[in-house]
């Protein structure tokens, strides 16, 4: 990843799953992610429901990380 460069949300791909874009910084939430530590996720400030994950339906060598709704949800 290119210096100053930060992961952020892409466009909806279906199925409740959006892309992960690595892009110039925009300072906005759709950049920011913290660690869950209850759960295990990283999950995106601009939605606290939604996480880093590897694509639903993609096992297969080459599966792109999205971000989707996590499965523990935050309280």
């Amino acid at each position: 990843m290119g210096e100053k460069r930060v992961l952020a949300w892409g466009k909806s791909l279906g199925s409740d799953q959006y892309q992960i874009v690595i892009r110039k910084p925009q300072y906005t939430k759709e950049e920011i992610f913290t660690f869950d530590p209850k759960s295990g996720h990283i999950r995106s400030t601009k939605d606290s429901n939604y996480a880093i994950a590897v694509q639903a339906g993609k096992k297969d060598r080459g599966a792109a990380l999205v971000l989707r709704k996590a499965i523990h949800n935050p309280d």
